[in-house]
C-alpha cells in the first residue's frame, strides 16, 4: 500500500496478477513475460494505517474491490499451564490441493445453490445502489467474492459442485467483510471529515457562550449574508433581543431548551425564517422522504427473510 503511492503501475499490475491475465515488463533490456499468474495476498494492517495509506481513488480504480478485508477479535487467552497444544490436521487440506492442481476442473453451482445465487446477485446490486459512492467502490465485487469462496470449499472437499451449504458459508463470509470494510472506511472518514461553516459557527458560539451577530460575522470570518445562511440552518441556535442603554442588540447562542415554553422571548432562528416567506433567508421545509408503492421502504427487507438476517 506504501509501495502504490511511488510506483504508479504497481496497483495496476496487482489488478492483472488477480484477473489471471499475462504480467509484461518491457522496461528492461531483455523482455520478461509471466502467463497465467496465480497470486495470493495475505496480511495484516491496523484501521490506523489502512485508512492512512487505502485511497478512495484507487478503491475506485478497482484495486480494492478484489480483497476481503475483515476486522479480528482479541485473541482469546491461552492457558500458559497446558501441557499439551491442539494439534492441526492438514492432511486433508494437503491432498484437495493435490486434488484440484493436478488438471484443471470445472466447477459448478449445484441445483440446490441456484436459488441462493440468485439472491446473492440481488444483494450486490442492491448494495450497489444503496451505499455511498466512496463505500460502494470497495464492495462492487461482493457476487464475484461470494461465488470464489464458495469454489474454494467445493475444493477443499474435492469437489466440482458447489452447494446450497458451501454458498451460504461463503456469502455470510463475505457479508462479514462487506460490514468490516464500510465502518473502516467510515469511521476513517469521520475522522478526518473536513469541517463545514456550520461546525466553524457553532464551535465559535460554543466557545463564547453567547455572542453578537456582529461579533459572530468577525469571529466567524464570513460574509454576513453567508453567516445568516448558516444559521437559518442551524436548529441548534437559537437568536435572543437584549436591552441596552442604547439600541437593543441581537445576541446567538446554542439553544439547549428541553422545553420552549420555559423561554418565551427566545426564538430559534430556523423557526423564525420559516414564519417569515417573504424574507430573503427564508427556508423551506424539508420535503417528505420518498416512499415507494405498496409500502416498500426498505429494499433489503426480502433478502434478510431470505438470508435468515
Amino acid at each position: 500500500m506504501r509501495r502504490a503511492r511511488r510506483d504508479h503501475s504497481f496497483t495496476p499490475n496487482l489488478r492483472i496478477a488477480w484477473d489471471g491475465k499475462t504480467l509484461r515488463n518491457t522496461t528492461k533490456e531483455e523482455h520478461q513475460e509471466v502467463t497465467g499468474p496465480a497470486l495470493v495476498m495475505h496480511g495484516h494492517i491496523t484501521p490506523s494505517d489502512w485508512n492512512e495509506y487505502v485511497s478512495v481513488k484507487e478503491a475506485a480504480g478497482g484495486t480494492f474491490n478484489r480483497f476481503l478485508p475483515v476486522t479480528l477479535s482479541p485473541v482469546p487467552m491461552l492457558d500458559d499451564d497446558a501441557d499439551v497444544w491442539p494439534t492441526l490436521d492438514v492432511d486433508g487440506l494437503a491432498e484437495a490441493y493435490m486434488w484440484a492442481s493436478a488438471r484443471p476442473r470445472t466447477l459448478t453451482l449445484g441445483p440446490d445453490a441456484k436459488p441462493l445465487w440468485r439472491l446473492v446477485r440481488r444483494y450486490g446490486r442492491l448494495l450497489n445502489a444503496s451505499l455511498p459512492e466512496h463505500l460502494a467502490v470497495f464492495v462492487q465485487r461482493t457476487e464475484e467474492q461470494t461465488l470464489r469462496v464458495a469454489a474454494c470449499l467445493a475444493a477443499s472437499e474435492c469437489s466440482t459442485t458447489i452447494t446450497h451449504d458451501m454458498l451460504s458459508a461463503a456469502l455470510s463470509f463475505v457479508r462479514y467483510s462487506v460490514r468490516s470494510v464500510t465502518t473502516l472506511v467510515a469511521a476513517g472518514e469521520h475522522k478526518t471529515r473536513t469541517a463545514t461553516p456550520a461546525d466553524k459557527v457553532r464551535a465559535v458560539i460554543a466557545r463564547e457562550g453567547t455572542i453578537k451577530r456582529g461579533d459572530l460575522v468577525r469571529a466567524a470570518k464570513m460574509p454576513a449574508a453567508q453567516l445568516d445562511s448558516v444559521l437559518s440552518e442551524m436548529n441548534d441556535v437559537a437568536t435572543e433581543r437584549q436591552r441596552t442603554n442604547g439600541r437593543p442588540a441581537t445576541v446567538i447562542r446554542l439553544d439547549q431548551r428541553e422545553h420552549p415554553e420555559e423561554h418565551p422571548n427566545v426564538v430559534s432562528l430556523s423557526e423564525k425564517r420559516r414564519e417569515k416567506p417573504d424574507s430573503p433567508h427564508a427556508t423551506q421545509r424539508p420535503a417528505e422522504p420518498f416512499r415507494e408503492k405498496n409500502g416498500g421502504t426498505n429494499p433489503f427487507a426480502v433478502l434478510r427473510a431470505n438470508l435468515g438476517r
